[in-house]
């Protein structure tokens, strides 16, 4: 190491560490950093080895720093946590995505937004719909702000699961969270409700919030338009008979 180094403070070798370009780079300054007087065993130090590892694939690496880190007495944050699911995200271990996400909840440690917006995303890709909607239940019970994304995802999954009541759930649920949803997602609630039937006789077809049926296309206003002249007909139909 160069002279200079050799005064560097905690704070400061961390911020070394963070620098190398390399996970080859990253061990080996790691491995001189905790010979240093200044080291004490962190978990800021510890993940941001992590997350050099795990941007490479070193999962190996990776789990023998974890073990490590609980040897020397440091538990893991809600950082490090998702510094290792963005890991297993990114090489599309999905397995080990959910196992340490379970880890994780079994410490209390609950993943951030964008952390759960990795783990659904990723799971929706994989097709593992199932997995989603697990995910989806303990980030209610959670109570965590919903983002737009998150929201965007679970009501395709319901959507692809036939769960379409639940999927319109989440379309009411996001529009309640202040998010404005996209001309793709209002057609798509459109084609929902009407497979469910769900409109109000006489009085309009769905309340879908202002402006969606500026949003809706061409076929998604047909749908609309033949829900209302049928449910006004049925209204007429009764109130003869």
């Amino acid at each position: 190491m160069k002279p200079f180094i050799n005064k560097l403070s905690f704070r400061d070798m961390c911020v070394v560490l963070k620098e190398q370009r390399g996970w080859r780079q990253a061990y080996d300054f790691f491995e001189w950093m905790k010979l240093q007087l200044p080291y004490t065993p962190s978990v800021i130090a510890y993940t941001i080895l992590l997350r050099t590892y795990g941007q490479a694939g070193k999962f190996n690496l990776a789990e023998e720093a974890l073990s490590e880190m609980l040897e020397a007495g440091v538990e893991p944050d809600e950082v490090t946590g998702g510094v290792m699911i963005d890991a297993y995200a990114r090489w599309q271990h999905f397995d080990d995505m959910l196992e340490f996400y379970e880890a994780m909840r079994q410490r209390r440690l609950i993943p951030s937004v964008p952390v759960f917006k990795t783990l659904i995303a990723s799971l929706y890709k994989a097709e593992r719909f199932a997995d989603a909607i697990l995910l989806w239940e303990d980030l209610l019970e959670e109570k965590l702000e919903l983002s737009a994304m998150v929201c965007i995802l679970m009501f395709n999954v319901f959507r692809k699961e036939g769960r379409f009541e639940e999927a319109l759930q989440v379309f009411q649920m996001m529009q309640a969270a202040g998010h404005q949803p996209d001309e793709i997602m209002y057609n798509m609630a459109i084609s929902l409700f009407g497979k469910l039937s769900r409109y109000n006789p006489c009085f309009g077809p769905i309340r879908l919030g202002q402006g969606a049926l500026a949003h809706a296309t061409v076929p998604a206003l047909l749908i609309l338009i033949n829900v209302d002249m049928s449910s006004c007909y049925i209204c007429t139909f009764s109130s003869n008979s």
